[in-house]
C-alpha cells in the first residue's frame, strides 16, 4: 500500500502547489492516470500553464518523442560518460559491485566515446547504439564482447522510434515551459527498458539541480527497478 498511501499523495500534493514533475510509473498507467486527471483539477495552481507528457515503450501510438542525449544538454565528455554508465550498469547489474574493472571502465569509455562523436551531428540516441554494435574487432580485439553484446538487447523499434524524436525537451523545471512527463516502464520487458528509462532519469536529476528554476519533484516508484548515479 505504499504507493496508495504515500507516492499518490505526493504527486497530488505537489501539484496542488504548483510543481513542475517527473514520475516514474514502473506498472504503467497507475501513477500516469492520477497524475494526469488530477494536473487537470489543478492547473490554476500554475503561474504557466504546464504541458504534460508521456514515454511509453509498449505503445508508441500513445507515446511522445524525446531524445534523451540532446546535444543542446551534452556539454561535454563527462556527460556523454555519464550516459554510458547509466546504460550499461542498467544492462549489466553485476558491473555496479565491479566498477573500476579493466573491462567495465573500457566498455564505458568506449560507448561515451561513441557517443560524444555522435552527439555532435546532433544524432539521437538509436545512432550509437547501432554505432557500437557493429563489428569493431577491426579496431578493438578485447572490447567488442564487452560493449555490443549487452547493447544488442536493446534493440526494438519501439524504443528506437521514441528516442529518436524531439517532442520536447527534459528541462521540465523551465519556469518557462514547466512539464509534468510520466516515463512507463513495463515489468514483463524490464530488462529492455530499464536502460533507456535510467538514461531519462539521469538526464533529468542533473538539469533540474540548477538555480533560477521552476520548483520540482522526482518522483520514482519501486527505485531498484532501474539504476542511475
Amino acid at each position: 500500500g505504499k504507493s496508495y498511501a504515500i507516492v499518490n499523495n505526493y504527486i497530488k500534493q505537489q501539484m496542488e502547489k504548483g510543481f513542475a514533475m517527473y514520475i516514474y510509473d514502473y506498472k504503467f498507467p497507475d501513477l500516469s492516470e492520477i497524475a494526469y486527471n488530477h494536473l487537470l483539477e489543478h492547473l490554476d495552481a500554475y503561474e504557466v500553464k504546464p504541458q504534460f507528457f508521456v514515454i511509453n515503450f509498449d505503445d508508441p501510438r500513445k507515446s511522445h518523442r524525446c531524445n534523451p542525449i540532446n546535444p543542446s544538454f551534452m556539454t561535454d565528455f563527462s556527460d556523454a560518460y555519464e550516459s554510458a554508465y547509466t546504460i550499461m550498469l542498467n544492462l549489466n547489474r553485476s558491473w555496479i559491485q565491479k566498477q573500476g574493472d579493466f573491462f567495465v571502465e573500457s566498455s564505458i569509455i568506449l560507448l561515451a566515446a561513441i557517443i560524444s562523436m555522435r552527439v555532435g551531428s546532433i544524432a539521437p540516441f538509436p545512432t550509437p547504439l547501432s554505432s557500437s554494435i557493429v563489428p569493431m574487432h577491426r579496431y578493438f580485439r578485447s572490447l567488442p564482447p564487452m560493449t555490443s553484446w549487452p547493447l544488442s538487447r536493446m534493440i526494438s523499434p519501439a524504443l528506437y522510434w521514441v528516442m529518436t524524436g524531439d517532442d520536447f525537451l527534459l528541462d521540465i523545471s523551465n519556469p518557462r515551459e514547466p512539464k509534468v512527463l510520466v516515463v512507463g516502464n513495463n515489468p514483463d520487458h524490464q530488462d529492455i527498458y530499464s536502460a533507456a528509462l535510467g538514461l531519462y532519469n539521469s538526464r533529468i536529476a542533473k538539469l533540474v539541480n540548477k538555480k533560477k528554476q521552476l520548483k520540482s519533484s522526482v518522483i520514482i516508484d519501486e527505485l531498484p527497478t532501474i539504476y542511475f548515479r
